[in-house]
């Protein structure tokens, strides 16, 4: 005798589903009067989906659909293939398969293969980090002032300096001569034809001070 036991596991639509397994399997020995017991029926897949993002599944027909979204319902030994579609500004993640990941390759194509119990899928998607904004660089201000005289510096006033950079300033008299040169203060030695001065690695605020005569 053949008794099927159908697993109440389809939807409207699907009809009884497959035979998915035989008890006694195929070649056993058995007792002659022994009922052989085929099981048929359909199954869920489940897709938990985290992040924005979407599956495109590839349904054998329209009754594969669930009136939930992501749930939907094969034939035993059907397969189901699917894609994962993320949202702009988002990439695939990971995907796991009744808690096995999946390798995660170019286009996020899948497949379930031979399906023969319920599967729940759980899909990641994640936004793509933005590079952050560059640090603006850390400056520095050189003033260069003559104090008296006809003389000229090179460049004059208030000059921008990168943390780090060097910045160079020629001192040259119009008449006269150069009588004093002033770094932060300090007197330094310039040539009263003229002279160059150069701050090497700058790291702080400077002043130039100028006296011709």
């Amino acid at each position: 005798p053949v008794e099927v036991r159908y697993n109440e596991g389809c939807s409207p639509g699907n009809g009884k589903g497959k035979i998915y397994r035989q008890e006694p399997p195929l070649r056993a020995d058995v007792d002659l009067e022994a009922p052989i017991l085929l099981y048929s029926g359909c199954f869920d897949v489940v897709f938990d989906i985290e992040g924005k993002g979407r599956i495109e599944p590839v349904l054998d027909s329209p009754s594969e659909r669930t009136d939930q979204p992501n749930r939907f319902n094969l034939k035993a030994y059907n397969s189901l293939d699917f894609t994962a579609v993320p949202e702009a500004g988002y990439v695939l993640d990971d995907v796991l398969v009744n808690g096995e990941r999946m390798l995660v390759f170019a286009g996020s194509s899948f497949r379930i293969p031979e399906i023969v119990k319920d599967h729940s899928v759980e899909i990641r998607f994640v936004e793509i980090a933005s590079d952050p904004e560059p640090s603006p660089p850390v400056t520095h201000t050189i003033t260069s002032t003559v104090l008296f005289g006809t003389c000229t510096i090179s460049p004059l006033g208030a000059i921008v300096v990168n943390e780090g950079a060097n910045q160079q300033f020629a001192i040259t008299p119009t008449a006269g001569v150069v009588q004093t040169l002033s770094v932060d203060g300090v007197p330094v030695a310039c040539n009263q034809a003229g002279c160059t001065h150069t701050f090497t690695d700058v790291r702080s605020d400077h002043s130039l001070e100028v006296i011709c005569s």
